[in-house]
């Protein structure tokens, strides 16, 4: 088929022979297959930058995570029952946040919930970017997110979402 294509080329272009076409499909055919090797190596390129990428992404998030547990422990004490703490690196954003979460509890069974605090702070800026507070008593907590108020504890979820589930 590809001959007969050839053929029909050399005819078209006015060639006085097909050996001037023939060697055009020789550099055609040349030039197709550097183009189906660069291809080639494109596409293992491409993989490995995406490997490198993933490691990088792992790599961040585990520092993340350590600058975290440190800030928390630094803050905290080593144990601690009514604190803890979630990291993220959020890739998007290039930011490792975390989320305090601060509960004051009664009873040692029961541990019914008085109170909770939440924060989440970029751990490299040192900055929070909101907070959640509610008491057993108050129906509505008080929050905000990023200077946004927030009403109920689903509008607090909808806010951080972004930034700690990405």
């Amino acid at each position: 088929m590809r001959g007969g294509m050839f053929v029909i080329l050399c005819a078209v272009a006015g060639l006085a022979s097909c050996g001037q076409g023939e060697a055009l499909r020789k550099k055609v055919e040349t030039a197709e297959n550097r183009s189906a090797a660069m291809e080639s190596k494109m596409a293992s390129l491409e993989k490995l930058v995406g490997a490198i990428n993933v490691k990088d992404d792992y790599d961040l998030a585990e520092r993340c995570g350590k600058q975290a547990s440190s800030a928390f422990k630094s803050l905290f004490g080593e144990k601690q029952e009514s604190a803890t703490f979630t990291n993220h690196y959020n890739k998007k954003l290039n930011k490792c946040f975390v989320m305090v979460v601060n509960k004051i509890t009664v009873g040692r069974k029961t541990k019914k919930e008085l109170s909770r605090a939440v924060s989440i702070f970029d751990i490299n800026e040192n900055k929070e970017y909101g907070y959640y507070l509610k008491n057993a008593k108050d129906e509505a907590p008080k929050c905000s997110f990023l200077e946004k108020p927030c009403e109920s504890e689903k509008d607090w979820d909808a806010l951080t979402a972004p930034f700690m589930g990405e």
